[in-house]
C-alpha cells in the first residue's frame, strides 16, 4: 500500500496523519533519534497512525467527518478545552503521531505491545517478588503521546463550546 497522508478532508485511501517532512521538522531541534531512510520513517508513521487510532477508539471527540474516511480523523463536532472547533487534523493529533512515530522508528511495534500475556508473578534470585493484579496493564505508557491525546479525547477535561 502506498504512503498516503490525509489532507484533513477524510480521504478513503489515507494511512497516515503526518508526512515525513512534517515529522522531520518537528524533531529537528529535539532529538537525533529521528533518522534513517524515508521508507523507514513512512513505515513508522503508518504504524504510529494505526496505534493512535486504536488508542482513541470510542474516546475521540465528535464523529467522523465522512463515512468513507479511512482514519478516525478528521472529526465533526469536536472542540478543544477552550471551545475552539477541531477541524481537519488538529495539532494535538499530529503531535501524538510524531511522538508515537519516534517510538516506532526506534523499536517496531513499540506503541502497540501485545498484552495478552500478562505477568502474574516475577521472582528475582528468590530475593524480590513482584505480583500484578489480574488484567493490569504491563506495557509501557508514553506520557507525551497520551498527553497530546488527552486534548482530543472524551473525559480529558471540561468541554466548553463558544456560542
Amino acid at each position: 500500500m502506498a504512503f498516503v497522508v490525509d489532507d484533513g478532508t477524510g480521504l478513503s485511501t489515507s494511512n497516515a496523519y503526518v508526512s515525513v517532512a512534517e515529522a522531520d521538522a518537528y524533531f529537528t531541534e529535539s532529538t537525533t533519534l529521528w533518522g534513517g531512510t524515508n521508507l523507514a520513517k513512512e513505515r513508522a508513521i503508518v504504524r504510529a497512525t494505526r496505534a493512535i487510532d486504536l488508542m482513541g477508539v470510542n474516546k475521540f471527540l465528535g464523529t467522523k467527518l465522512v463515512e468513507t474516511q479511512a482514519l478516525a480523523w478528521p472529526r465533526d463536532g469536536a472542540y478543544d478545552r477552550d471551545g475552539i472547533e477541531l477541524t481537519g487534523l488538529p495539532v494535538y493529533l499530529k503531535r501524538a503521531v510524531f511522538e508515537a512515530a519516534l517510538q516506532e522508528l526506534v523499536e517496531e511495534n513499540a506503541t502497540m505491545p501485545n498484552t495478552s500475556q500478562q505477568v502474574v508473578m516475577e521472582r528475582v534470585e528468590g530475593a524480590v517478588q513482584v505480583s500484578y493484579s489480574e488484567g493490569s496493564y504491563q506495557g509501557t505508557t508514553f506520557r507525551a503521546i497520551h498527553g497530546w491525546l488527552d486534548m482530543i479525547c472524551k473525559g480529558s477535561g471540561m468541554r466548553v463550546v463558544r456560542v
